[in-house]
């Protein structure tokens, strides 16, 4: 206990009393960590956590990496909620001027850098955020080259306004996913989704997909049939099998659909298996199984195997990527913090296929079948993934045979079966002057590669190499290189698109000498010096630079609401009654009268402290008090 006072003769504070015995127990030394006084973050320590929280880690695991490093909980300077506190206020710190002000001055200053990247939004009456669109240069770079077939869908929970986030993606060359942009919508409304592929589509050069996959969302639909009407719109397979578990409960008619879903039916095939598995369950005249049949060109395929999908039958990419960023993003972040977790996974994905690049240029294939000139040049002109895929077509020519062949001027028609189904059989037509090749089974139009039918008249007709014909680019490794005459385009969009598609393989052919400039420091300097000269002649020879657009001040969004029913509470129909003034529409806490009382409390309580002296000179503390 301390007592002092006021010496007014010399205008000080004097001790009148001091106890130092304290009159309750100390602390134990295995919780004085705890007391306040011994926390503290070092600058060290605050260096280490930004850095760990940049780079995805919670804070959870931020926490026991440092305990780890210091021995324990108790030799870690802080708590748990220590580190929680100043993570929040880093936070807070970045966003002083609204979430909406500081995520599009960290975009706008990204675009600083790249000069090619999009960032678009619009605004409600109110100047508040309504939809947002980014989507960086390496993403138009790649869009150019793997944007014939699009999935896109939309995902709640990322966001702290529960605004419906949308990943557009795709798959590469190496079979991996590729992001082609975000948008964080206001709702899942057709308006909104047809602001989104506008933007989206302009942002891409006006090049459209040629075939686009999503879950089947009515609203979705519009907007593709709007702004993508040549493009074939697929509806997620996995989807509609889900959809047939929860409307039909018979678990052998859905083994039955999922068959109609991947089965390679020819039409009229389709059509007699559709309409006997019908009739077999009494389904006929049901709403559900009505409407899967009048849309199902576009979900069976038997009608989409003409079609190019690149691989797609189900939004699975874009569910696996959901489930990918579950590990970045969070329902209690801000929309500054959503985009640059965003940015980590999108650097997570790029960086996947750098691996699968190494993979394909350094690994050298040892040839396994007989047709070994095919299959070293298929190594040779395919990525790795891919090859795998056009090696089991190789291999399948073993159990092919011919049984027929016909010429019509410079084309032959092949009739091949296969080994254990000799009643099936497969049309290949073969023109000699061009080597284009056309099989019944239309695997060359769906995936991209040559079919093992092909691969058999190639055999038959002693076909050292792959013809031109059968090569698809985008599944090749030099998909992404261009040629010097490429880029001598008319129009203005031609234009711009060759401009972006050069500046990727720049990026690209650049990767190499980065690497190698990093290696030592007498490299890195040498290397530096080169980009800034080089830079300097090239800023130097252009007329104009381009300055991203900046705009005012923007409000940040009300909290959207997710589809589905509304929650209702229990007690919603009963009307609330105050416990004080026991009248109803209102609480105790909102209480007019008790807040009435309150007041002439309070007022009561400050005219009784004006009454004491103003020469108040001692404090003491009652040895009963304990703190």
């Amino acid at each position: 206990m301390l007592s002092i006072y006021l010496d007014k003769s010399c205008s000080m504070w004097k001790v009148r009393k001091m106890v130092e015995d304290h009159n309750h127990p100390l602390i134990p030394l295995k919780l004085v960590h705890q007391i306040p006084n011994h926390r503290t973050m070092t600058d060290a320590d605050k260096a280490q956590v930004d850095s760990m929280h940049r780079h995805g880690l919670p804070p959870s695991k931020i926490m026991g990496l440092i305990a780890g490093q210091a021995g324990g909980y108790e030799f870690a300077g802080f708590t748990k909620k220590d580190l929680d506190n100043y993570i929040e206020r880093n936070l807070r710190s970045k966003i002083i001027e609204g979430d909406v002000n500081a995520t599009l001055n960290y975009l706008h200053g990204k675009a600083e850098d790249a000069p090619m990247m999009i960032v678009r939004h619009s605004l409600t009456d109110d100047d508040k955020l309504e939809h947002l669109f980014w989507a960086d240069d390496l993403s138009l770079f790649d869009y150019q080259y793997f944007g014939d077939v699009l999935a896109f869908d939309s995902t709640y929970r990322k966001n702290k306004y529960n605004r419906p986030l949308v990943i557009f993606s795709a798959t590469n060359h190496h079979r991996q996913t590729c992001i082609f942009g975000f948008g964080l919508l206001a709702d899942e409304q057709t308006k909104s989704y047809k602001w989104l592929l506008d933007n989206f589509s302009e942002a891409m050069m006006n090049k459209h997909p040629s075939l686009v996959i999503t879950d089947g969302d009515n609203a979705m639909k519009s907007a593709i049939e709007e702004v993508f009407p040549n493009a074939t719109h697929r509806l997620c397979a996995w989807h509609l099998y889900k959809n047939a578990v929860s409307h039909i409960k018979d678990p052998e008619f859905r083994e039955k659909f999922k068959k109609c879903l991947y089965a390679k039916f020819e039409c009229d095939e389709f059509e007699e298996y559709w309409h006997d598995m019908v009739e077999r369950f009494n389904l006929v005249g049901n709403d559900w199984v009505e409407k899967q049949y009048r849309r199902k060109e576009q979900w069976a395929t038997a009608y989409l195997s003409s079609k190019f999908c690149a691989g797609f039958r189900t939004t699975s990419r874009c569910e696996g990527i959901n489930s990918f960023i579950k590990s970045f993003v969070d329902s209690r972040d801000s929309i500054l913090a959503l985009v640059q977790n965003l940015e980590r996974a999108l650097r997570d994905y790029r960086n996947n296929e750098i691996v699968a690049e190494f993979e394909t240029i350094n690994g050298e294939h040892v040839p396994t079948t007989g047709l070994h000139s095919l299959e070293r040049h298929a190594a040779s002109v395919y990525t790795r993934e891919i090859f795998w895929e056009i090696l089991e077509e190789i291999k399948s020519v073993a159990a092919l045979d011919i049984v027929s062949s016909g010429s019509r001027s410079t084309t032959t028609e092949y009739k091949i079966i296969k080994y254990g189904r000799p009643d099936h059989e497969y049309i290949v037509l073969y023109d000699q002057d061009t080597q284009k090749m056309v099989c019944q089974c239309q695997r060359w139009d769906s995936y991209g590669i040559p079919c093992s039918h092909m691969f058999c008249v190639m055999k038959r007709e002693q076909i050292k190499e792959l013809p031109e014909t059968l090569i698809l680019k985008r599944w090749t490794k030099d998909v992404k290189k261009i040629d010097d005459d490429q880029g001598n385009i008319n129009g203005k969009e031609d234009e711009e698109r060759s401009i972006l598609m050069r500046i990727g393989a720049l990026s690209v052919a650049s990767s190499r000498m980065i690497y190698l400039g990093g290696r030592k420091l007498s490299h890195f300097r040498y290397t530096m010096n080169e980009i800034c000269r080089v830079t300097n002649d090239l800023e130097a020879k252009l007329e104009q630079t381009i300055s991203p657009e900046k705009g005012k001040k923007v409000g940040d969004p009300s909290v959207a609401k997710s589809k589905g029913a509304p929650k209702v509470r229990k007690d919603e129909n009963k009307r609330r009654q105050c416990s004080n003034c026991n009248q109803t529409g209102h609480t105790k806490r909102k209480c007019i009268e008790r807040t009435a009382e309150k007041d002439v409390q309070h007022n009561d309580r400050m005219f009784s402290e004006d009454e004491f002296e103003d020469g108040v000179e001692s404090v003491s503390i009652p040895n009963d008090q304990t703190q």
